[in-house]
């Protein structure tokens, strides 16, 4: 071992059986079998128990120096069915052994659409593409032609986790065919190893995906929670392959033989089928859900910056419109501009659940601070003590400039997010809303405006701030200009309806 060169004992073991090994795992290989044969030299002389229990605790020494792959390996080339580990200790180890490896490749992340050419177990760019097929377990992941040059959806993670998941696989496959050809196992233990394989993908996968999902709550940039919310739903359609090649390989290789451990596994494959579908289900809900938040609370964040310097009582109407209406749509338009490899479902989610709630801040900012209205939000970003006619034009400009970005993006019906605050603005506005408020003209008023709400109206009369006379008496602008009288009536004529 020291002049490099492989021990004779271990050269006609061999065989073919190291094929693909690593060649610093090969050399680990000859580590173990050394040790097996030190063993060996005075097993005969010792009970069997002595013997057995001295091979595990190699084993285990062996792993905890090595890592189970390894180990596992070495054991397959030695071949002696007393030398494996306890089922339990292999599942643990293994799933600590595979966790270590996949936070590396998830702590790594760039975020950036994958532009690979290796599309394994399914997860195609385009929906439509077929899958790759595996006749078993151990061919490595194969390269597929793109198609177009058009980015995919999701980050290389998702391949990177699948290599390290793949080569893991392979190994504790070898080791459950080492367990099958074991005399001394019955087949109760033999059960247990079969029931282990998918309880440790299904927990692989669980951890995994709790850790995309911890990742949106540090991330910077919206567009990188988008793409985290890709992996997993890319993970999620290739999870059905990967179990069923799992399955395959294991019963090429021998696995579940005899006819009780096969209908064992195939029920054990099935109960992980639906176990993976409710964890992916739950995962991409919770990662969806932490994704809206982040893009609630960074539009939240622009609004609330910009609007203790907005004026809503001006002396004349503003020509441009406010500065956090701009802030807001130039957000959404740098962040949404490079959306190419992005789901058109997951843009227009996003655009619904930003403009949503940036009309819903708006309308708060109106309506709450009189007293008359309970702010239902966890997102206050203040509001206007007093507002008049022309804070209301104002406000009705920036509705409209937000309406405008929402055609620019193409998805329908986007604007409608601004429904009830354009009717709610245009009725303050309306010259006809003292004869509307009236409960004779309920009917009419709906007709015109149907989503106004009574009670947010009159939240916003009583901080209303009228215009003098003089200012009243002018006229113009097309719009009502009410005095401190008009608005006192308008209040009451409310209030006897709500």
């Amino acid at each position: 071992m020291e002049q490099n060169r492989v021990p004779k004992g271990l050269t006609s073991l061999l065989g073919k059986s190291l094929e693909g090994v690593e060649e610093a795992e090969f050399w680990d290989c000859c580590l173990i079998y050394k040790g097996y044969t030190l063993v060996e030299t005075w097993r005969s002389a010792l009970p069997d128990p002595y013997v057995k229990s001295d091979l595990l605790k190699l084993s285990q020494k062996f792993t905890s120096v090595l890592g189970l792959k390894t180990v596992l390996l070495g054991f397959a080339v030695i071949g002696d069915p007393t030398l494996t580990l306890e089922p339990d200790y292999v599942y643990e180890t293994f799933f600590n052994e595979v966790m270590v490896k996949v936070r590396g490749v998830l702590e790594g992340n760039d975020y950036q659409a994958y532009m690979g050419n290796t599309f394994p177990f399914g997860i195609t760019k385009e929906s439509d593409e077929g899958s790759l097929g595996y006749d078993d377990l151990d061919p490595t992941l194969r390269a597929r032609e793109r198609k177009s040059e058009a980015p995919a959806n999701w980050d290389g993670t998702v391949v990177e986790f699948l290599k390290v998941m793949h080569t893991y696989l392979i190994v504790y496959s070898r080791c459950l065919v080492n367990v099958n050809k074991t005399l001394e196992v019955n087949d109760t233990d033999r059960i247990i190893y079969l029931n282990l394989v998918f309880k440790l993908i299904t927990e692989i996968y669980r951890s995994t995906i709790q850790i995309y999902v911890d990742q949106i709550q540090n991330l910077s940039q919206v567009t990188q929670s988008l793409r985290i919310v890709s992996n997993l739903r890319m993970l999620s359609r290739s999870s059905e392959e990967f179990l069923e090649n799992v399955f395959r390989g294991c019963v090429c290789s021998g696995v579940g033989a005899s006819k009780i451990e096969h209908h064992n596994f195939i029920n054990y494959k099935e109960k992980a089928l639906k176990d993976l579908a409710s964890i992916f289900s739950k995962g991409i809900s919770s990662a969806e859900s932490s994704r809206n938040e982040m893009c609630k609370n960074k539009v939240t964040s622009l609004i609330s910056f910009c609007i203790d310097s907005t004026n809503w009582i001006p002396k004349k109407p503003r020509d441009t419109p406010n500065t956090y209406a701009i802030e807001v749509i130039n957000f959404l338009k740098i962040t949404f501009e490079n959306t190419r490899g992005i789901s058109a479902a997951d843009i227009e989610s996003i655009f619904f659940t930003c403009l949503g709630h940036i009309s819903i801040v708006m309308m708060n900012i109106l309506i709450n601070g009189s007293g008359a209205f309970e702010n239902d939000t966890n997102y206050d970003v203040g509001y206007a003590e007093k507002v008049n006619c022309y804070g209301v034009c104002d406000m009705r400009l920036d509705v409209g400039s937000l309406e405008a970005f929402c055609d620019d993006t193409g998805v329908s019906n986007l604007s409608q997010c601004f429904k009830e605050l354009r009717q709610f603005t245009d009725a303050l506005l309306d010259r006809d809303l003292g004869m509307l408020c009236e409960e004779e003209n309920c009917d009419e008023r709906m007709r015109r405006y149907p989503m106004l709400d009574l009670t947010k109206l009159k939240a916003v009369l009583e901080k209303y701030q009228g215009i003098g006379l003089a200012e009243k008496m002018k006229g113009g602008g097309g719009i009502l200009k009410l005095d401190k009288k008009d608005v006192q009536n308008i209040i009451k004529k409310i209030a006897n309806q709500i």
